[in-house]
């Protein structure tokens, strides 16, 4: 019986193959950073000096190097014209790193004085020690997700109309409340392909909540960068008064979607002195990205949310969402 011989024959190619299927492959992923500015190193080289395989960062200075197997003692080597290289042992590694690159040498800034037309101005700066994965005491950090509001906006004050806004950084978490232990609850599924609107908006002159919206563009992430700037420059926003606003929008689409797990409880019978008997039972919600940062900060900027885009509320809360804005003047 050939066909039966061949069942025989395909089922044992695949045991041999299913240990080599179940190989872990091992992700190096992270940021490569200016130590000095903050800004993200483009086009840095970075590679396993062992495994000779290597890539380069994006815009967002983000890199992604995927290996079927580790080789021991190996080292990330990251590199960039003009600094200082720096090697980094697979052991210390941690997920989602940010590595900071020191200039070579003390440079200092060439300034042309007769075409230094423009300067910039960051507004609410924050950096890459507000947005890391920290996992302290609390066992939790926290992000800015939304079940059902539709919008949030910051408000930022620069110190005269006509300013050009010319990039916006957002932080993100790549999920929400992440437990110390990774046998805790609440669980959360993740998904680097995020779509959300970046609104920049004028105050109303009455009440002083969001009111026109000045630019609106559409923003898609398909990485796992964790701050991300924003290019505005060649959209010449110009704002006309001193406050505005700038507002991020879910999008209520499944590429958007993550589930939260988490335990709630179920009545299992109630007693005949009326008291209940309740057991845990598994519940799970499904929630939106981006997931924004929140950071602690004294001085807080005003903040609202809106449920349908129209109606805001202000918020009142203890942190900062991790949101700055550069204009220059």
């Amino acid at each position: 019986m050939p066909n039966q011989h061949y069942h025989y024959f395909t089922c044992f190619i695949l045991l041999c193959l299913f240990p080599a299927l179940l190989k872990a492959q091992t992700v190096y992923e992270g940021q490569v950073i200016n130590a000095v500015t903050d800004e993200a190193l483009v086009k840095a080289s970075v590679t396993l000096s062992k495994a000779k395989t290597g890539t380069a960062t994006n815009q967002q200075g983000y890199f992604r190097l995927i290996v079927d197997e580790t080789i021991a003692n190996d080292s990330l080597v990251v590199s960039f014209v003009g600094f200082k290289s720096y090697n980094l042992a697979v052991a210390d590694y941690q997920p989602n790193i940010f590595i900071r690159l020191q200039p070579a040498t003390n440079q200092l800034s060439q300034v042309n004085i007769g075409a230094a037309e423009h300067q910039a101005l960051i507004l609410q700066n924050f950096n890459y020690a507000d947005v890391r994965d920290l996992r302290g005491p609390a066992s939790y950090y926290y992000t800015q997700p939304y079940y059902a509001p539709l919008v949030f906006a910051k408000q930022f004050e620069t110190f005269a109309a006509g300013n050009v806004l010319t990039t916006v950084t957002l932080g993100r978490r790549l999920a929400y409340d992440i437990p110390t232990r990774k046998d805790d609850l609440p669980h959360v599924s993740t998904n680097k392909l995020t779509r959300f609107l970046l609104h920049v908006i004028t105050p109303d002159t009455i009440t002083g909540e969001p009111g026109k919206k000045l630019f609106t563009k559409e923003i898609t992430l398909n990485d796992n960068s964790l701050r991300i700037t924003f290019d505005l420059s060649n959209e010449k926003i110009i704002l006309p008064n001193r406050k505005f606003f700038v507002a991020i929008e879910w999008i209520h689409a499944p590429v958007n979607e993550v589930v939260r797990l988490d335990i709630g409880e179920k009545v299992d019978k109630v007693k005949k002195d009326g008291s209940q008997k309740k057991l845990d039972v598994s519940e799970y919600y499904i929630m939106y990205q981006p997931f924004l940062v929140l950071i602690p900060r004294a001085n807080r900027a005003a903040t609202w949310s809106s449920y349908d885009g129209k109606t805001w509320i202000q918020l009142s809360q203890r942190s900062e969402v991790a949101l700055s804005a550069t204009v220059t003047y």
